[in-house]
């Protein structure tokens, strides 16, 4: 059998041995660094990506909490409001008839509707200020078929899942 010709062995492992050495400095100093650019790339990138989105997240805390903010100082002029109209109601009282405390409690449900609206104004806008943020962070990621109309769907039916 020709395999086993011991005349061709060194032959054959010196062909081998050139083969691999020229293999070996292939992968060394072409492909490998090519691909370690390439990961290094890739991880520069994701980095990109996550500092962009913590960014996003940090605005997106800071409108949280002006939010909360706006909600807070809303509920004291609530509480101040009622307590001065508590403090009208009660002077009239003693002063006036049936018919002025009625006026006067028929004010107080028209501030308190007065600020429910603006509470719900406000939040209608600071879910739409969500919507959009989390559309803008969806398209930074690169999910361009994703679009306005889908996220504003997707926050509606959380919001009557949730």
């Amino acid at each position: 059998m020709p395999q086993l010709d011991t005349s061709t062995f060194f032959s054959q492992a010196f062909w081998m041995l050139v083969c691999f050495v020229f293999l070996w400095l292939m992968l060394s100093f072409l492909v490998m660094p090519k691909l370690a650019d390439i990961i290094e790339k890739r991880k520069r990138k994701i980095n990109e990506y996550l500092q962009k989105a913590e960014q996003l997240n940090g605005r997106a805390k800071h409108s949280l909490d002006e939010y909360n903010k706006i909600i807070a100082s809303t509920e004291k002029l609530i509480t101040q409001q009622e307590e001065k109209d508590k403090v009208q109601i009660k002077k009239l009282l003693d002063n006036t008839e049936n018919k002025t405390i009625k006026n006067l409690h028929n004010k107080l449900l028209k501030h308190t509707e007065l600020l429910k609206k603006e509470k719900q104004g406000l939040l209608k806008q600071v879910e739409n200020l969500s919507v959009q943020l989390a559309f803008d962070i969806v398209q930074k990621f690169g999910f361009s078929e994703i679009t306005l109309q889908d996220v504003k769907n997707a926050n509606t039916e959380n919001n009557h899942n949730g």
